[in-house]
């Protein structure tokens, strides 16, 4: 029932997530399946550390699938070579059971990680501004005085009428 109940979780994450999110999802789930694969070697259980180690893989695989060549061909060109090396260590470090290998490509993985958290921050910042902005013009363009606007005062009142709530 549990599994159930994270499993639903995790659906309606990916389900209600921008393409940002989604992207740092997947460097979530291939940096746990990571850190799982090491603690599996440590334990000895192969078949487990296998499953971790596909797991991560395929998800690197999704990441690399999401990379924009169009926009920037040539961070792409650079991201999609890292992707295939972080995957190359995996492969290594399951081949030959060297943590050494699975904590290399963890650590480049979470510093690309660390990069797209930065990525998220300046977006949202750039849209916080945007929409602050977008809402001044609105608001400068108003031809009503914001005064008028009020439910409480009527037209012929004005904002300046004098009239007061207090008897």
């Amino acid at each position: 029932m549990q599994t159930y109940t994270q499993n639903g979780y995790l659906a309606e994450r990916v389900f209600t997530a921008s393409p940002l999110e989604l992207t740092r999802l997947l460097y979530e789930g291939a940096l746990g399946s990571i850190d799982l694969a090491v603690e599996m070697l440590h334990a000895n259980k192969i078949m487990e550390r296998g499953k971790a180690i596909t797991k991560a893989v395929n998800i690197i695989h999704e990441l690399r699938a999401t990379l924009n060549a169009a926009a920037h061909p040539e961070i792409a060109a650079r991201l999609e070579r890292l992707y295939i090396y972080i995957q190359n260590r995996l492969f290594d470090g399951h081949a030959r059971k060297s943590e050494q290998a699975l904590l290399e490509a963890s650590r480049l993985l979470k510093q690309l990680y660390q990069g797209w958290l930065d990525v998220m921050k300046r977006a949202a910042a750039e849209s916080a501004a945007e929409s602050a902005t977008e809402e001044r013009t609105v608001s400068e363009s108003c031809e009503i005085p914001i005064g008028v606007m009020s439910p409480y005062a009527s037209a012929f009142d004005g904002p300046a009428s004098g009239r007061s709530w207090a008897a």
